[in-house]
Parts: structure tokens; C-alpha cells; sequence
């Protein structure tokens, strides 16, 4: 039996992790980035995409559960810099400049990419996010959005943050999934960097549950 680890970002500084079997992970449907339930019971965890769980799922990890016993845990994220899941030197530099313009929630971010900004935001219900967001705010938390008047070419940008938030992007009306992120704290500047596959055109950024009412953000093409 080959063990596999389900990693899922709450969102509040925190990650879960929980090891299950390879062929649960592959199970058709399941993608990086995906929002996903997980149900604790004592030492327990099922995980399910949306609320469609499989019979052979839930037997799968049941299974394992019981082999595991209570070995699921909430781990706290990575700590420091060079816990990044790959280099962020650049997108560090971008936070850390000085003299960044602020921006207004709703307004437009034009010109050529790369950019910093300070997003102002404001009370989550009052922010007139084009779309709720995929995870539901907090109470107490500040929330806006900006639109990238135009990404230039299909490929992948990431967009940069100093603080903890979630973000949405949509591009013609749909919420788009990230392809990879990585968050740390103990990380002087930035918090989370996350990458998505972007077409030429305008793209809706929508950053959500912050306790600040001010983020800096960084977006930028990715060179790989």
C-alpha cells in the first residue's frame, strides 16, 4: 500500500494534513486547488470534493484511518523564507519596494505587468465583490477586488501577497483554479504566492477574509 498525504489550506494559517492512499488521491475528479469537505470523527478523516463521496472513497479512507489510527494532524504552515515550495526571491523584491501605489477596491489596474500595489479595502459586506467568494469571509474582515485591465498573453502569472487572504480570480464569469500556491509565515514581506494559468484580457482579483484594511500585491508574469 502505497501512502499518499492530502494537504488542505483552511485558509486561517493553518494547514491539515492527513495520509491516505495513493489511488484516493488519483481518484478522478480530484485536482490541486480544488474546494474540498473534510469530515473528523475521532481519528477519522474522509475528505470529498464538494459533498459527492464515493462509496469506494469512503471505504478507502476509512480503511485507512483505521490502519493510520489518529496520525491526521493540524499542522501550523511552514515557517521562514526557504519553506516557500519553490524560490519566491522575486516576488519578495516586488512586495518589499517602497513608494507603492495605493489603489482603491473596484478600481481598474491598467498598465504593463509586473505590478505592485496596496489594495484598500473594505468591510466584507460592504465590498461589492463582482462574485462571492469561493470561501465564505469571516466576521470582521476586510475584502476588495481589482480588475487587470489586460493580461497580454495566455501563460502563467502569480499573484503575491504580504498578508494572509484568500483570493479569487475569474476570468469571463468563472472562478479559475489555481495551479500551484505556497504560503509561510516568518517571511519579512510576503505571506502567499499563488500561480495561475491566465488567458490574454481582462481578469477579475478578488482578495477576501484579510484583518488589515490595506494588502500589498504583487502580480506578475511567471518565468520558468
Amino acid at each position: 500500500m502505497t501512502i499518499a498525504y492530502a494537504c488542505i489550506d483552511t485558509g486561517a494559517s493553518q494547514i491539515m494534513t492527513h495520509p491516505t492512499i495513493i489511488e484516493a488521491v488519483d481518484e478522478p475528479g480530484r485536482n490541486t486547488g480544488d474546494a474540498v469537505t473534510a469530515v473528523i470523527k475521532s481519528s477519522d478523516v474522509m475528505i470529498t470534493v464538494g459533498l459527492n463521496m464515493t462509496r469506494q472513497t469512503f471505504a478507502v479512507l476509512a480503511a485507512v484511518s483505521v490502519l493510520l489510527g489518529s496520525s491526521y494532524a493540524w499542522a501550523q504552515e511552514p515557517v521562514g523564507c526557504d519553506k516557500f515550495r519553490w524560490d519566491v526571491t522575486r516576488e519578495r523584491a516586488a512586495l518589499s519596494q517602497t513608494n507603492v501605489p495605493k489603489l482603491a477596491s473596484g478600481s481598474d489596474l491598467t498598465g504593463a505587468l509586473p505590478q505592485t500595489v496596496i489594495l484598500d479595502l473594505k468591510p466584507a459586506a460592504e465590498a461589492k465583490l463582482p462574485s462571492p467568494p469561493e470561501r465564505a469571509p469571516k466576521p470582521d474582515t476586510f475584502a476588495g477586488f481589482s480588475t487587470v485591465k489586460n493580461i497580454p498573453a495566455n501563460g502563467v502569472y502569480s499573484i503575491s501577497l504580504s498578508g494572509s487572504a484568500w483570493v479569487d480570480v475569474l476570468q469571463n464569469g468563472s472562478f479559475l483554479k489555481p495551479k500551484v500556491f505556497s504560503g509561510v509565515t516568518g517571511c519579512d514581506g510576503i505571506r502567499k504566492t499563488i500561480k495561475f494559468d491566465l488567458i490574454a484580457g481582462p481578469a477579475i482579483i478578488q482578495i477576501s477574509g484579510v484583518s488589515e484594511t490595506a494588502i500589498k500585491m504583487a502580480i506578475a508574469p511567471v518565468i520558468e
